[in-house]
């Protein structure tokens, strides 16, 4: 499986909305993971949530973590500490990678991680219907970090074209 990039903008989720023409030196970036060339993860994940409600809390979400990232402040910086905080910790090569959690809507749970030169990698939404997440989800959600982190590591993560 080919994982790839591709930067997501706000106009993405509301067509009322723009990005920047151009970024600010000290804004984040921030990518979804595309499979395969075609497969878009954060456009699946939203599709694949069960009802109208948790698709509008997670679209909301997106919005307002895009605009926080054109500020350029990690996000940790711009919320508070229960609706940004690490989700899951795990030691890996004697690296401590943190997969941090953001909740604004209510309902959803945004997990990302970050890289180099301010970059933010979305690896999943969720829906939060209990306080903490299970062991599958943490397990899926170490293996795909661990998977983008060692392919920026060899610069074999490439960026697609964005999405129109």
């Amino acid at each position: 499986m080919t994982l790839a990039l591709r930067r997501l903008k706000i106009e993405h989720f509301c067509s009322n909305q723009k990005s920047p023409l151009v970024d600010p030196a000290d804004a984040f970036k921030v990518y979804g993971i595309v499979e395969n060339r075609t497969n878009d993860l954060v456009f699946e994940d939203l599709r694949s949530l069960s009802n109208e409600a948790d698709k509008k809390s997670a679209r909301t979400a997106l919005i307002k973590l895009l605009k926080h990232a054109e500020n350029g402040p990690p996000l940790e910086k711009c919320f508070d500490s229960k609706q940004c905080h690490p989700i899951h910790q795990f030691l890996h090569q004697n690296d401590n990678i943190k997969i941090w959690r953001l909740w604004l809507a209510g309902v959803i749970r945004i997990c990302f991680i970050y890289l180099p030169s301010n970059r933010i990698v979305i690896l999943n939404i969720l829906p939060k219907r209990q306080d903490s997440i299970t062991k599958s989800q943490k397990g899926n959600l170490e293996n795909l970090a661990l998977d983008i982190l060692a392919r920026d590591k060899q610069s074999l993560l490439s960026v697609l074209e964005e999405k129109s």
